[in-house]
């Protein structure tokens, strides 16, 4: 009876080995496997980088950097004296002219503001409908020269990119040089040369400024010391995302990222062990039974991850063959112990 239950016993320990070294090879197998296709993911890619807000800059490689852009030079009219906490000023220079209406075979003229010159002499009748003014300035964009996100600043082709739509700022207008005070006057932050309280005439003149609004976005592009610059060969060489984003947001043919590796490798070696213990206990001493199957553990699992990895890194599936290796002395070294 007694020898019964030792057999009973003896069975179901191996059958909870084999579960348990089973259970460790699969755990491997979809860990190692998920990781290796993570960093083929990564390296189509350029292998970017997620710079942390506030960490460190990544000097060189690409890298991904979230956050609200900093505008360190602000932009500047200079003709006007204006400037604005953007990365980009617009100046939209409208003046009041005729512009042609066709509608079917029909032809009207109006009078309304137009945000460039509008040559009269091809109208059908330009008798009574002249634009005999030209523009005194031109609409006009000035862009900030060092805007910086997270670590990095941002090259100019980035700060262009910068998505949003432009608004209507209110300037301050005082320090408007003295020429153009005797010109225009001021109306809810817009130069006008329109009298106060009456209608526009043709030939009349308002300035108005937008500026784009700051707002988190992401970037992906390379980073050239403590420059953001996009990447050489590139059209446009960077990837640009409103709000903060992951590298899996951004690039939507990467695998989802493998989470917490190093604790399901150690997981793996712990039901690889204990599996190996129970099927190997009585061949040795306790210790050398413990070393043992500690030993064939590595040996099975660190084979098994550098199989996984041989298409994606020769060097990791190499370190892990070497690992296996000298997991594979130590089992024998384990062997001798009594």
């Amino acid at each position: 009876m007694a020898a019964s239950m030792g057999g009973r016993r003896a069975w179901l320990a191996m059958a909870a080995g084999c579960v348990l070294v089973l259970a460790a090879l699969w755990l491997t197998a979809s860990n190692e496997r998920a990781a290796a296709a993570w960093q083929r993911g990564l390296a189509t890619h350029g292998d970017a980088t997620v710079v942390a807000d506030g960490g460190p800059a990544v000097t060189s490689g690409t890298v991904l950097v979230s956050g609200v852009p900093d505008v360190l030079e602000l932009p500047r009219d200079p003709d006007f004296s204006v400037h604005a906490d953007s990365p980009e000023l617009l100046r939209d220079v409208q003046m009041f002219q005729w512009h042609e209406i066709r509608v079917g075979g029909k032809v009207s003229y109006e009078q309304d503001w137009v945000d460039h010159p509008v040559d009269s002499r091809h109208f059908d009748q330009p008798r009574g409908h002249a634009n005999t003014q030209p523009f005194p300035f031109d609409g006009k964009r000035f862009q900030s020269t060092k805007v910086r996100l997270g670590p990095y600043v941002l090259a100019p082709a980035i700060v262009r990119a910068l998505p949003g739509v432009l608004h209507r700022i209110t300037p301050d207008l005082s320090h408007l040089p003295a020429n153009l005070q005797a010109s225009f006057r001021v109306d809810d932050g817009v130069l006008t040369t329109v009298t106060a309280g009456a209608s526009p005439q043709l030939g009349d003149l308002r300035v108005r400024w937008l500026a784009l609004p700051l707002r988190p976005v992401t970037v992906v592009a390379q980073a050239d010391g403590d420059k953001l610059v996009p990447a050489a060969g590139g059209q446009p060489g960077f990837e640009m995302s409103v709000g903060k984003q992951s590298l899996t947001d951004v690039f939507a043919d990467l695998p989802l990222p493998p989470t917490a590796v190093w604790a399901w490798r150690v997981l793996a070696l712990v039901l690889a062990w204990l599996g190996l213990w129970l099927l190997l206990r009585g061949r040795w001493s306790t210790r050398g039974t413990a070393v043992v199957a500690l030993a064939c553990s590595v040996l099975l699992l660190a084979a098994l991850a550098g199989i996984m990895w041989v298409t994606t890194s020769w060097l990791v599936a190499v370190i892990a063959w070497l690992v296996a290796v000298i997991a594979a002395i130590a089992a024998n070294f384990g062997r001798g112990l009594r």
